[in-house]
């Protein structure tokens, strides 16, 4: 089980997210009980507990496939050139593109913390009560 449900939540567009990943993930890390301080932080949160799971989620080869400087468009990290090439950062991008997809076997549901972390624009008073409420269940990947 993934102890990171405000980070899937935001990975599954439930959270606002900003220009900044980083800043968003140091602030949402914080919701799921995590005190990260800055990029390497991330990285070796997402990593320890990606690792944990990656028997269901992913082999290493697609990990690592995945974080592959020709592969970083796919999950939203563009670096520029290869000189600019940041592993943590290609890592942190592929492990937030996966987390969308994490299914509710593999982590417990609840309510965004939207006091604390602002909802997406596209997410209403509605939709919440509706899919965390009313449902019990995250329907939306």
């Amino acid at each position: 089980m993934i102890n990171l449900t405000n980070t899937i939540l935001y990975a599954k567009g439930w959270y606002k997210k900003s220009d900044n990943i980083i800043e968003d993930l140091k602030k949402i890390l914080e919701l799921d009980g995590y005190t990260p301080s800055n990029k390497n932080d991330i990285y070796s949160i997402l990593l320890g507990r990606i690792e944990k799971h990656t028997a269901n989620w992913a082999t290493t080869r697609e990990i690592l496939s995945g974080i592959h400087p020709k592969n970083c468009w796919k999950v939203g990290y563009d670096f520029g050139n290869e000189k600019d090439y940041d592993m943590c950062m290609a890592f942190i991008y592929y492990a937030i593109s996966n987390l969308r997809f994490v299914d509710n076997r593999e982590w417990t549901p609840q309510m965004p913390k939207v006091t604390k972390y602002q909802k997406a624009d596209h997410v209403t008073i509605n939709s919440l009560y509706t899919h965390f409420i009313k449902n019990k269940v995250c329907l939306v990947s």
